[in-house]
């Protein structure tokens, strides 16, 4: 028993010490003094979170803000932001950056324990339970969105919730669906709806795979509906407090009622499917690259699935399905604002992918139980898909960064070698693990190093610059004065992170109104900030700077 449960040690310890070890190259806090997290995640869930636990601590926990946006209830920000149970488990720590990195790292913890546990449901291999957790946990959703603390939650619990949801679909009661589904709505409710629409879409692909007839499919929809019940039951009091709080802020999600018009050129998806590519918007003309892909071997896996001999043409055709509605999904503007329940996310698309680098992962694990690396044919159809990528690769490498260029030819030329010269022993086995380790921590590495220096860590942190929905006041009320950055106050919100105004940060929740708000008042305002005003202006402070 203890020998078939090592694996999970083994993989928590592996996904751990390349994330620790990546912090400390890279002069990470709390081994150095750069900040892991940028952009929403500095100026929105570290304060919020470090906010939360600091009035929980003191005991004066605010029920209505009158600083921020136009006042509204903490209610709301607390279901949307900062809601995560795992929260509650830093309440001890006193320092924000503390707070927010242990929840990363304590979350990436567990999504490598519950995705082992998923894995382990479908083999005993134990190199492949290896390669899908560092896959996952390591996808290039996880560097896209890695500061949305919020969102790792759900991340965190999918494969739980696809446990369960197997079982349930075998017509099994199953607590891992009821608890890993309320889990998902109390932690984030926006991407939980995302789930709950996959849940449809996979219910309806399952049932016609097995070709199940009506009775049965009734029959499996009936225990569907009962587990989901008792998940609405479960969570009711959520539900409740979320619409009220909804109905009392009068909020709206931007342009809910018009779809966004993006676009995204073929190369550009081509490209997303190569690790190393996993930025939101490229460009500021729409041009995306979907967050979609995992290390190299799971890309692969997804070309040699449809030249595997030991899976069936039923299973095939069915994957061929999941595939086009993937790729329907990313050139669809309607499909992906379904996808993102029926919300534009101001260029923030594919927040939901990852199902998507799951799903690809289930193609790599029912290859490897269909797989016999001594048989040529097999071989040779490795080979061969290898090669395929490699072409794919060059033909895209104009869009490529050179550290994506160098991580996807490490990949490709590791696997091509050890299936040319395969030996079934251990030792091949670990050469097939060590390319991989080496392009996550790699992707780690160089992920961190440019994207998360926004900021240097100090006992006296102070916000130095105008940043993404901050109040900050200046000395004119126009555009053109923002852009100057020598008419900056800096006396005010200084220190964000002293508990002192912490909630003249805009959430998203009213930023939208505010800009709408401010531009009825006649006051100008720049698209990425919150306040641009006249720090001395009388109606300003009335709406703004009210004590409740």
């Amino acid at each position: 028993m203890k020998k078939r449960n090592s694996i999970y040690l083994i993989n928590s310890l592996l996904v751990l010490t390349i994330f620790l070890i990546v912090m400390l190259h890279n002069n990470i806090f709390p081994f150095g003094k750069r900040i892991v997290t940028i952009s929403d995640g500095t100026f929105q869930f570290v304060p919020l979170v470090y906010d939360y636990l600091t009035k929980i601590r003191l005991g004066i926990l605010n029920t209505y803000s009158f600083n921020n946006g136009l006042g509204n209830p903490y209610l709301f920000n607390l279901l949307y932001y900062i809601s995560s149970p795992l929260n509650y488990l830093l309440i001890i720590f006193k320092n924000p950056f503390i707070i927010y990195y242990l929840s990363i790292i304590i979350k990436l913890f567990l999504t490598s324990i519950l995705m082992t546990k998923y894995v382990k449901s479908k083999t005993n291999n134990n190199l492949v339970i290896i390669i899908a957790t560092l896959s996952y946990c390591f996808s290039s959703w996880f560097y896209t969105y890695y500061y949305y603390s919020t969102f790792l939650d759900v991340f965190m619990i999918l494969p739980l919730f696809q446990y369960g949801l197997e079982k349930v679909l075998k017509k099994e009661f199953s607590y891992s669906y009821i608890f890993s589904l309320t889990y998902m709505f109390i932690s984030n409710f926006y991407l939980c709806f995302s789930i709950c629409i996959y849940t449809i879409i996979y219910f309806i692909l399952y049932n016609f795979y097995h070709k199940n007839n009506f009775k049965e499919i009734k029959s499996s929809f009936y225990n569907l509906c009962h587990c989901t019940i008792w998940f609405i039951l479960i969570a009711f009091f959520w539900f409740y407090a979320l619409l009220d709080s909804y109905n009392r802020m009068g909020i709206a999600f931007e342009n809910v009622n018009k779809i966004s018009n993006y676009y995204i050129y073929f190369r550009h998806f081509l490209s997303s499917l190569y690790y190393g590519n996993y930025k939101l918007i490229v460009r500021a003309s729409g041009e995306k690259f979907p967050n979609i892909s995992c290390p190299t071997i799971i890309l692969i896996s997804t070309f040699y699935y449809f030249l595997n001999r030991n899976i069936s043409k039923r299973k095939k055709v069915f994957a061929l399905i999941g595939v086009i509605l993937v790729i329907f999904t990313i050139f669809s503007s309607s499909f992906d604002f379904v996808l993102n329940f029926f919300h534009n996310t101001r260029g923030l698309t594919y927040r939901y992918s990852f199902i998507i680098c799951f799903l690809s992962i289930l193609l790599f694990i029912d290859n490897m139980n269909n797989l016999d690396l001594n048989d040529f044919n097999t071989r040779k159809g490795i080979i061969i898909a290898t090669l395929l990528v490699l072409v794919l690769n060059i033909y895209c490498y104009q869009f490529h960064s050179d550290y994506a260029i160098l991580i996807e030819l490490l990949g490709i030329s590791s696997l091509l070698v050890i299936t040319i010269f395969y030996q079934n022993n251990k030792i091949y086995k670990l050469l097939l693990l060590l390319p991989i380790i080496m392009q996550v921590t790699i992707a780690n590495s160089i992920t961190f190093n440019t994207e998360g220096d926004t900021f240097e860590y100090s006992k006296n942190f102070k916000i130095k610059d105008d940043k993404y929905r901050i109040a900050s006041f200046i000395k004119y009320a126009d555009t053109n004065n923002y852009l100057n950055r020598s008419n900056r106050c800096t006396n005010y919100n200084c220190n964000l992170y002293s508990n002192n105004k912490v909630l003249d940060l805009y959430t998203s929740m009213t930023y939208n109104n505010v800009i709408y708000d401010l531009s009825k008042l006649g006051l100008k305002t720049f698209q990425n900030t919150s306040i641009i005003s006249n720090s001395k202006d009388i109606l300003v402070n009335m709406l703004f700077n009210v004590k409740g």
